[in-house]
């Protein structure tokens, strides 16, 4: 049996048309609503990123991350204080590699490479798994654990003393960092994936 050749069906067309246009997820202006959301997410420690995918895999609006930048662009020139909420809040970028070493707070610390070889052994037969281990200051291979550090850090600023952080601090922060979304859980947050 012979295929048919492929023929225009206007009623199809138009209902294709019509779901494209409807998926356009309501590309709205930076309204009083939109504002309210985006400056209640920034006051959570939110990226423009994280509220602009958040929304879009919600469905409740489509604002690009950029334009939320503008709008903290524009706060800040008027001495708002909403890119204080920001992780890096401007900072420059700093190189890391040819600076001279740092002294180690840490003295006679021993290296996971010095590390006896059977504790590997040991752990890998219990669990059944291989173990592969990152280099020593080699960071870009930790990258959720180095994402993880930086998040918390706008909570715990490096110094500060931990004594003086209760549980509840500590609840706060898990909560708030749960509650967030993440760009590798498709703009989920980490609770609702549990969930």
């Amino acid at each position: 049996m012979e295929s048919q050749p492929w023929q225009y069906k206007p009623n199809y067309a138009q209902t294709y048309a019509d779901e494209r246009h409807k998926d356009k997820n309501k590309q709205v202006k930076f309204n009083k609503e939109v504002e309210q959301f985006v400056r209640e997410k920034l006051s959570q420690e939110w990226s423009p990123d994280q509220i602009s995918g958040y929304a879009e895999r919600h469905n409740l609006f489509s604002i690009s991350h950029e334009r939320i930048y503008q709008f903290i662009l524009k706060d800040k020139e008027k001495d708002g204080k909403l890119y204080l909420h920001l992780r890096h809040q401007n900072k420059k970028y700093r190189k890391r590699y040819g600076s001279p070493k740092r002294e180690f707070p840490i003295k006679n610390r021993k290296f996971i490479e010095d590390r006896p070889k059977i504790v590997n052994d040991k752990i890998s037969r219990e669990l059944k798994t291989d173990f592969y281990f990152a280099h020593p200051y080699a960071s870009w291979e930790r990258g959720l654990n180095e994402n993880t550090n930086g998040l918390i850090r706008q909570y715990l600023k490096k110094g500060c003393d931990f004594n003086n952080i209760n549980d509840e601090d500590l609840i706060i922060i898990m909560d708030r960092l749960n509650n967030r979304p993440r760009k590798s859980l498709n703009y989920a947050t980490p609770n609702e994936i549990f969930k």
